[in-house]
């Protein structure tokens, strides 16, 4: 532990008294609530001292940091960087302040931009704020025992314990007074966690530096820290020197903290007593009264739920110190529980060399000249507090007389990574958002869903639909120079069939074989009737047939040579897909230089990512949408996507095998409440199991409305009992939202009557009980056909082999299977009668059609296709 004493302050550098932050939430069936994520937390960080924070997950910590750091703002209370009080600032000087404050993150590699060199990534508030020499990144590597020589490098060729010495050197560039330290270790090994404490101790000795440090590690804590604060559902429940606390700790909650901790003497573990908390966390929109505690404390009195306890006093640090600061506990209960052993603590080691023997020092490379993508969380906040002042925009390398929007590069987040980019073996969704801007598919689905040619100017089918024949574009030529005939529509379609391991597959199960009649002349033949199969070859990229067979699956996927408006530049799997125009297209260029493509997964990281300027256009979440509306620092685009949400029935279980109750309780259901409050009208309520979108949708179509009376009435004809029906759902999954849905949903059903049993699981867990039919009751579900084609889902829904298909009606299977032999006005009429049948019986429950939601930048003319992928061929910046 800590023996030495910070040295004697003259104000503290760090102060935050009584901060509260409060975030609005939903209660039930809509009610309104408030969550208080940091209750009346006040401490002080004096020059030189590191003060330990610690608590559970979920108890606030993150919140405070936030607040701290200005990205989330303060219900009440005030946050005082060296006396001064941010929040009476103007805006040019609270930047300065906070520049005194920065923040060394968890992961060290997400919080570092993949695609710069080190020595720019250290540089980069450096130069934002005219102070850069490359002699200082040098002395900045250097300090942190690494050598100026390494600048070149990426921090993809640095072990864990570089790439954070990386990040603590970029964090001392401005020569903060304090660091925030987010559990910088928590992700290392234990001997390079040693390592990493050794160099923050001697930085402190050397530059005087305060320290907040956030981790759930105790023995770390105790190791580096000279007083910690413990916190329980954002409260401040004990804080004292870190002796003290360790060695007898006078909270309950602290005493438990500490007896769950490991410890490396087996004596001394043999003796103290575990605490075993009983119970979970409380509702942090719902509080208990007095102690927050007091629900899981084990020596509560009726006393405890009275008075919310306080922390005695804090003593001021007076101008003779050091003395010995209060050890103080927000309960009066009394003495501990049990014995706590001491923790063990780091073998502290001394520093690595800073390159490991007879490892080769890359060549320097060049930066990428595309602006730097974010692709985590902790990068985004990196962009918004160590570069503030750093405004986001497009990078443009047309020539400044260039015609308004055109140029310009930009950066896309996609929501996972892709698992190839070979167009024969992959077809996901999410890489579909790269092959639509790198190949052609012979038709296109346009931003409305509906279809146009593409690589194929016609297609004709023949009476019964059995075959196609699809006339080519002439000119057409691949980026390696190589011409697109008839041959490589042939070779892409047939290598698909040759191997069911494809993610194509699926999209072809209908075709029985493929044939060129002459170069421009391709024909399909089906194995049965197909009116929908021109919408399936939009999902179908076309290769070249020599290159693909030359190179190999492998290779090609490495370097993939495709004919659309944009083609590869570099490929870095998990970091950035890097597209540049593509010169020699056969339709209209593109209006854009450039476009990287990045995948981040977190629904957070995207939205600091648009908002921070370092991503253009990502996918956000409806609980989103309206802070980004707030920010001013972006636009919001929400279109209806492509999808049906609904509640699937297992209509041959107990009572829903009755007609009468199915419809009852889709009559129960308000579903345009439900739209407009548990989505903020982020969608529509659904009238049939197809969105408008889709080719297939019904206008006109009566999903049966909300009508409760006739829901009882309907449950009185059937003589029900109050049966109970499992309601089951993925509590984290595809469907946002999908717990106040479900609970929205459940209070609508008990309302009428109707008795549920709310089943939450993990959505991996769900959707394999929908594969295998294995449902009892009802379930939260959602449909969107990748073809925007009615047929896909009708597939599923009505066929004897479907996953949702329970009621096995040959009436609807029959009307399912009609409908591919016909097309036009008959085909609607064939998804009108099946559609409609569907509704009367209660098969299945439409509730809404959700918006896809997307944060774009303020200068970007993009247009948003339904079934929520990109499309970049159009896009450009605004004049």
């Amino acid at each position: 532990m800590r023996t030495d004493t910070p040295a004697p302050p003259f104000l503290d550098v760090l102060t935050v008294q009584d901060l509260t932050v409060e975030f609005p939430a939903r209660g039930p069936l809509f009610s309104r609530r408030t969550l208080k994520a940091v209750n009346g937390v006040s401490l002080h960080v004096a020059p030189g001292e590191t003060l330990g924070l610690v608590g559970e997950s979920g108890c606030g910590k993150s919140t405070l940091v936030r607040t701290i750091l200005g990205i989330n703002k303060p219900s009440s209370g005030s946050v005082a960087v060296g006396g001064r009080n941010l929040a009476g600032l103007l805006n040019g000087r609270r930047r300065q302040e906070r520049a005194r404050m920065q923040m060394v993150f968890q992961d060290p590699y997400s919080s570092l931009d993949p695609r710069m060199s080190v020595h720019d990534i250290i540089a980069e508030p450096l130069r934002i704020n005219g102070q850069y020499t490359a002699a200082a990144v040098n002395a900045l590597l250097e300090q942190v025992g690494l050598t100026g020589a390494m600048g070149s490098r990426r921090p993809s060729e640095f072990s864990g314990g570089q790439r954070q010495r990386v990040g603590i050197a970029r964090a001392l560039a401005l020569k903060p007074e304090l660091l925030i330290l987010d559990e910088p270790v928590s992700a290392l090994d234990v001997s390079v966690q040693a390592q990493v404490i050794n160099l923050l101790q001697d930085l402190q000795a050397e530059l005087g530096l305060s320290y907040l440090f956030i981790a759930h590690d105790l023995s770390v804590v105790r190791q580096i820290s000279h007083r910690v604060a413990v916190m329980y559902m954002g409260r401040i429940v004990e804080t004292g020197p870190v002796a003290d606390v360790f060695t007898s700790p006078q909270h309950p909650y602290t005493q438990a903290l500490l007896s769950a901790a490991p410890v490396a003497d087996p004596a001394a573990a043999a003796t103290r007593q575990r605490i075993v908390l009983r119970g979970d966390l409380p509702d942090a929109a719902n509080l208990p009264s007095g102690c927050s505690f007091r629900t899981r404390c084990p020596v509560a009195t009726d006393a405890c739920a009275a008075v919310v306890p306080q922390l005695l006093p804090p003593v001021p640090i007076q101008a003779d110190f050091p003395v010995r600061p209060a050890h103080q506990s927000a309960c009066p209960a009394g003495p501990p529980l049990g014995t706590h052993a001491p923790l063990s603590t780091p073998t502290l080691r001394p520093h690595w060399p800073p390159h490991l023997p007879g490892e080769p020092m890359p060549m320097s490379r060049a930066r990428s000249p595309f602006r730097r993508a974010l692709p985590a969380l902790s990068v985004g906040l990196a962009a918004a507090l160590m570069l503030s002042g750093c405004a986001g925009g497009f990078e443009s390398t047309s020539d400044s007389s260039a015609e308004a929007g055109t140029g310009g590069r930009i950066v896309a987040a996609l929501p996972t990574d892709p698992t190839s980019m070979d167009p024969v073996k992959t077809g996901s969704l999410v890489v579909l958002s790269v092959f639509f801007n790198t190949f052609d598919q012979l038709t296109k689905i346009t931003a409305d869903g509906s279809l146009e040619p593409k690589l194929a100017t016609k297609w004709t089918p023949n009476a019964d639909l059995t075959t196609w024949d699809f006339t080519l574009r002439e000119g057409v030529a691949f980026t390696n120079g190589e011409p697109l005939t008839a041959d490589d529509v042939v070779f892409s379609f047939t290598r698909i069939l040759e191997d069911p391991t494809s993610e194509n597959f699926g999209y072809l199960s209908s075709l029985a074989s493929v044939a060129k009649v002459d170069d421009l002349t391709v024909r399909f033949t089906m194995k049965a009737p197909f009116s929908a199969f021109p919408r399936n070859t939009s999902l179908i990229s076309i290769v070249p047939d020599q290159a693909y067979a030359a190179m190999g699956p492998e290779a090609f996927a490495a370097a993939p040579v495709g004919s659309g408006p944009f083609k590869f530049e570099k490929i870095q799997r998990g970091v950035a897909y890097d597209l540049v125009r593509n010169d020699s297209y056969w339709g209209e260029p593109a209006k854009l230089d450039a476009v990287s493509l990045v995948p981040v997964a977190s629904d957070e990281s995207r939205v600091n990512g648009v908002l921070s300027g370092s991503l253009d256009v990502a996918q956000i979440s409806p609980a989103q949408v309206e802070p980004v509306k707030g920010s001013g620092a972006a636009n919001v685009q929400s279109e209806l996507s492509n999808g049906v949400v609904f509640l699937g029935v297992n209509s041959t279980a107990g009572v829903l095998a009755d007609e009468k109750i199915r419809r009852a309780v889709g009559l129960a259901i308000d579903k345009k409440a439900i739209t407009y409050t548990v989505l903020s009208g982020l969608g529509e309520p659904a009238t049939q199991m197809l969105a408008p979108a889709v080719e297939g949708f019904v206008s006109g179509l009566s999903g049966g409305g909300y009508n409760p009376d006739e829901a009882k009435k309907l449950l009185a004809e059937a003589g029900y009992n109050g049966e109970s029906i499992d309601f089951e759902y993925a509590l984290d999954g595809r469907i946002p939202l999908s717990g106040e849905v479900a609970q929205a949903i459940q209070g609508y059903l008990t309302t009428a009557g109707i008795k549920v049993n709310l089943v939450g699981a993990d959505q991996a867990s769900h959707t394999l009980k929908v594969r295998n039919r294995q449902m009892k009751g009802i379930y939260l579900n959602t449909w969107a056909p990748s073809t925007v084609d009615g047929d896909l889902p009708l597939t599923d829904f009505y066929e004897k082999a479907g996953n949702n298909n329970y009621a096995q009606d040959p009436r609807t299977a029959e009307l399912a299977v009609k409908q591919r032999g016909v097309e036009g006005q008959d085909r609607l009429s064939v998804f009108e009668e099946l559609l409609g049948l569907s509704n009367e019986q209660g098969y299945y429950i439409p509730l809404y059609v959700p918006a896809n939601n997307f944060a774009v930048d303020t200068k970007l003319d993009w247009t948003q296709r339904a079934d929520g992928l990109y499309d970049f061929s159009t896009t450009g910046l605004k004049k």
